[in-house]
């Protein structure tokens, strides 16, 4: 039998254990400024430039005011369908780099009496900027039940 000459064994780059922690904390406190109408907390959890992308259009967010009347617009949407609470449910967390992950997060709503009012489920693609805040880059919504 005869050996190849060039061998070298399998080289895997090591993967270290990450830490989720941070990307579920900014994903509650997402769901929190919405319910809240906190858009001045939801302009800073987004990166400028980003893009949100859902099937009514196609959003690219380029100031934190854009960002800031944009979920205004959302808070009083939830609100007039009497949506009072959603706590995301984390589905899935894809780690690109050590500082991009993708999350899929279901977002179940509930009315003043924990009324089941649907849910949607978002993709967001996150990145860790160069002070070390984790900030939405892409949200694409994947579908919702009412």
């Amino acid at each position: 039998m005869i050996e190849p000459t060039n061998t070298r064994p399998s080289v895997r780059p090591e993967r270290r254990a990450r830490d989720d922690a941070p990307l579920r904390d900014l994903v509650q406190r997402i769901g929190h400024a919405l319910i809240e109408g906190d858009t001045h907390a939801m302009a800073r959890m987004w990166n400028v430039p980003s893009i949100a992308v859902s099937d009514r259009g196609v959003r690219v967010v380029l100031t934190p005011e854009s960002t800031e009347r944009f979920f205004r617009g959302e808070h009083q949407h939830y609100a007039a369908r009497g949506i009072i609470e959603t706590l995301p449910d984390i589905q899935r967390v894809d780690w690109m780099t050590d500082r991009i992950a993708e999350v899929s997060v279901r977002w179940p709503h509930e009315d003043v009496h924990g009324h089941d009012l649907g849910a949607e489920l978002i993709r967001y693609t996150l990145r860790q900027d160069d002070a070390g805040e984790w900030k939405i880059c892409a949200a694409v919504a994947r579908g919702s039940s009412h």
